[in-house]
């Protein structure tokens, strides 16, 4: 099922040791101090990119960071969200949305399965990017459009594709390089060679790291907010309901996916999984605030965009 590797900040002196119980996909952790980033300054020292590494590339590099890093546990690869062998229902939330970016649902899209193709595929950390960037497109461009989640696998060769991934690097490298349509690259649900002559649809500017848990709501103003956290097994019986399971722990070690923070209510927020939309509220979970290691690490996804072909 792959590894989970977590990089410490430079001045952290505890080796974080991960556990994974990947629910819905495995993923890198890079923490870092905050900061407001662009393509230029210190983002530029972590080296350059080559858009196109062969697989035998990809492999080596592969290979070489999971020595650095501690083996987990693997969940049943035959294990994905659904049907409901039994539901959990949480309790109401308190009052209605005090904001929701799923409004209006015409600039809204609709959440999308990591598994596709008869493929499972844990790249929920290309998915958490480009799902905020997409629901930001429409309040730019005037409609929705589909990003190209495969080109962010095939392409940021410092992540490992369907075995994992940071979300800082993929931000890095839409910010450098860019990212195409789906239309033009569509989705597999696989590693493969990355097609670099497919032009860029788009290109972000810069973007902002979330300092914490209690620095999300005034983020979330701005952006919806990538985010990692833990989903226990359990969760692929969720049907609806704030979900507050004390288990549901804020352990660095027990992070195993990446989501969308899209909304709040007083004591919970909205999350965005990358899933089909018949699972949970369309494709959405609520979580209680405090839980799940939502605000370890959190970023905002700061505009204007660069458009660079409209379709």
């Amino acid at each position: 099922m792959g590894i989970l590797k977590l990089n410490p900040a430079p001045d952290e002196n505890q080796q974080l040791q991960p556990r994974m119980l990947n629910a819905f996909s495995k993923m890198t952790l890079s923490r870092k101090g905050s900061s407001r980033s662009s393509s230029r300054g210190d983002r530029s020292n972590r080296g350059s990119r080559s858009p196109s590494p062969a697989p035998s590339e990809r492999s080596s590099r592969a290979s070489e960071r999971s020595t650095r890093s501690s083996r987990g546990q693997s969940v049943p690869p035959s294990w994905s969200p659904g049907p409901f062998v039994r539901r959990i229902v949480g309790r109401d939330p308190q009052g209605g949305p005090t904001l929701d970016w799923r409004i209006p649902a015409a600039f809204y899209p609709p959440t999308e399965s990591q598994n596709q193709h008869g493929r499972k595929c844990g790249a929920c950390w290309a998915f958490a990017v480009l799902g905020a960037v997409e629901i930001l497109l429409p309040r730019v461009q005037g409609y929705i459009t589909s990003l190209s989640k495969q080109a962010l696998i095939d392409c940021v060769v410092t992540n490992d594709g369907c075995h994992g991934g940071d979300m800082r690097d993929a931000i890095v490298y839409l910010i450098k390089i860019g990212v195409p349509s789906a239309v033009s690259y569509p989705y597999m649900a696989r590693n493969g060679r990355c097609k670099s002559f497919i032009g860029p649809y788009m290109k972000l500017n810069y973007y902002t790291d979330v300092p914490g848990a209690n620095q999300l709501a005034e983020h979330l103003e701005h952006s919806p907010l990538p985010s990692i956290l833990y989903a226990p097994l359990e969760l692929q019986h969720y049907v609806s309901g704030v979900y507050d399971s004390p288990g549901c722990t804020n352990e660095v070690s027990k992070i195993n996916h990446a989501g969308v923070i899209v909304g709040q209510y007083t004591d919970a927020w909205i999350v965005r999984f990358s899933v089909e939309s018949d699972w949970g509220l369309q494709g959405h979970i609520l979580i209680a605030k405090g839980r799940c290691g939502l605000g370890l690490q959190s970023f905002e996804i700061n505009s204007p965009f660069t458009i660079l072909r409209r379709s």
